[in-house]
């Protein structure tokens, strides 16, 4: 009975912050407006780490770079709240290298209206690129 009652209050605990990252994380504003119904062909990275305006989703990601756009895909675990998207590269406006002390990651701005900013791998960069057109700004 214990069991039962711990396993129900965890599930709901997770459930209720899975609810919160998307939230506020943007997630789940970017998955109503670029729901995927599947995942098209493409380069995928699986169990990458991602962060979408700083909510972090370690090692639990699918990303795609395919010709329709950037496809995201949460381990299925860990979906709740979380449904595919597949964002159109018409919508990214931005992509930059981001470096802290000696690590890099691949900054993509999604959006003109409401901005969310998703740090990927460094080796999605240059596919995000070449599929954009956008290229590096030197300051």
């Amino acid at each position: 009975m214990l069991f039962a009652f711990i396993l129900i209050v965890f599930i709901t605990v997770g459930s209720g912050l899975l609810f919160a990252f998307a939230l506020i994380g943007g997630w789940g504003s970017l998955a109503k407006r670029y729901p995927a119904d599947h995942a098209p062909p493409g380069a995928y990275y699986r169990f990458r780490s991602a962060s979408f305006s700083g909510i972090g989703y370690n090692n639990m990601l699918t990303v795609g770079i395919c010709d329709e756009g950037l496809y995201l895909a949460v381990f299925f675990l860990f979906r709740v709240a979380h449904p595919p998207m597949l964002l159109p590269w018409s919508e990214v406006i931005d992509v930059h290298e981001n470096r802290f002390w000696s690590l890099s990651a691949c900054n993509v701005t999604i959006g003109e209206r409401e901005q969310v900013i998703v740090t990927l791998p460094m080796e999605a960069m240059p596919l995000i690129r070449e599929k954009t057109g956008l290229s590096e700004v030197f300051d």
